[in-house]
């Protein structure tokens, strides 16, 4: 039996959005996704899950939908145009990171 993670049906905020993308970031360069993905998960008090349906959603973003998921939340959206800003990352540079 699964349980829901604390914040299951919570909103994701901007700025919780944007500690997600620079911890992905950060840590996917050097670690496997699947250990970054959980070692985020736990901090957020989110599910493993969660945390790969939010990569998918960049993806989504980052591809304008072609791939990731479509349902994209208006706060992710401005975390990623704000993060690509502040890291001066360009879309391709960050599919490198999600696709």
């Amino acid at each position: 039996m699964h349980t829901k993670a604390k914040k299951h049906y919570e909103a994701w905020p901007i700025q919780e959005c944007k500690d997600f993308l620079n911890l992905y970031l950060d840590g996917v360069k050097n670690r496997d996704e699947n250990i970054v993905c959980e070692q985020i998960a736990s901090k957020f008090e989110r599910t493993f899950d969660a945390i790969k349906l939010r990569v998918k959603e960049v993806l989504g973003i980052l591809t304008d939908k072609q791939k990731g998921i479509y349902n994209i939340t208006p706060n992710m959206t401005q975390a990623v145009n704000e993060v690509m800003k502040e890291r001066n990352l360009s879309k391709s540079r960050m599919l490198i990171w999600f696709e």
